[in-house]
């Protein structure tokens, strides 16, 4: 059976209008990775092949236990290539042909597409017809953080459905009852997942993930007192062959952690701070830095994310953004 935590208005929204025939052909489910988009998606697989016609998926019927299984003639799941990021033009070639044949075992034929802002212009031009024109028996299913990171000839032939971030509290109590983890760390983690049952889960369950967050959070609150140098080296200790998805983390590592500071340094309540376990360090670090400085972070952050859509390594980014950073507590 397929769970999805904390997402009752979109699933209620999806089930009354599968009930009234009203379900689009089309659908994009947005929101921050890891709070349940890709299983809605199986889910509304379900719900509209379920043989029990119950309202939703039954979970035990052959259809249901097969799409759990993702063991269905009728339902595709495109994903990036691992090695690009991308979804290239090749992982959707046949979509559109496939699609001009009816199911053969489902009542709906269902293509997900995981993060869809990864297709390529060449990918999402060879989808657009059929999702502008789909069958009726066809359900397109894609995901995204939102609706603007999406080609916009793609997002504007799809229904939008936002999934929200889930309560800090919801997260750690699953994590205690479910996963039988220890209180300090699962408190920990539904704080830094920033509302992501997936990320917590990743926190916990991946030793790797833990590390790099907490070489972040080291290396971020020696601002002010390692030198430059220093600086970059540990950043390369940390990523020794950075990716994308490196840049990534490490970006939005920062960016947390700028909020922390801005909220210790207004003077709002600890229970606020993201990073509980660094809370002494970003006291101090609060104290070193001007509010002037240390609101110019997050439009560093951004600008640096930017360089990454002009070819700029991701090596390369991630280090000019903790120089530029460094800057700030050095002048």
């Amino acid at each position: 059976m397929i769970e999805i935590i904390g997402q009752d208005r979109a699933l209620s929204f999806l089930e009354r209008t599968a009930a009234a025939g009203a379900l689009p052909n089309s659908l994009l489910f947005t929101g921050r990775s890891g709070v349940g988009k890709y299983s809605s998606a199986l889910w509304l697989s379900a719900l509209a092949n379920c043989s029990a016609d119950a309202g939703r998926p039954c979970w035990k019927c052959r259809i249901c236990r097969n799409t759990e299984r993702l063991n269905l003639v009728d339902l595709r799941v495109i994903s990036p290539d691992p090695a690009t990021l991308n979804i290239r033009i090749d992982q959707i070639r046949g979509v559109s042909e496939d699609a001009a044949f009816a199911p053969s075992e489902c009542r709906r034929k269902t293509v997900i597409i995981r993060d869809a802002h990864r297709m390529t212009e060449e990918a999402a031009n060879s989808i657009l017809k059929v999702l502008e024109e789909p069958p009726e028996y066809m359900l397109f299913i894609l995901t995204a953080p939102d609706r603007d990171s999406v080609i916009p000839t793609v997002a504007s032939r799809c229904f939008s459905l936002s999934f929200s971030e889930l309560p800090a509290e919801e997260i750690r109590s699953w994590l205690v009852d479910r996963m039988g983890i220890d209180y300090r760390k699962a408190l920990v983690a539904a704080s830094v997942s920033l509302g992501s049952l997936g990320a917590a889960i990743e926190y916990v369950s991946s030793p790797e993930a833990a590390g790099l967050r907490t070489g972040l959070m080291s290396l971020l609150s020696s601002m002010g007192s390692v030198s430059s140098f220093a600086l970059s080296a540990r950043l390369s200790g940390l990523f020794p062959s950075m990716q994308e998805s490196g840049f990534i983390a490490a970006r939005d590592v920062a960016a947390v952690w700028a909020r922390d500071l801005m909220a210790l340094k207004s003077g709002a309540s600890p229970e606020l701070v993201v990073n509980r376990d660094f809370t002494e360090e970003l006291r101090r670090q609060a104290s070193e830095i001007s509010m002037e400085r240390l609101s110019e972070i997050p439009s560093l952050i951004m600008e640096t994310a930017g360089q990454m859509e002009r070819n700029v390594s991701p090596a390369l980014a991630a280090d000019r953004l903790f120089q530029r950073i460094w800057l700030s507590f050095g002048r």
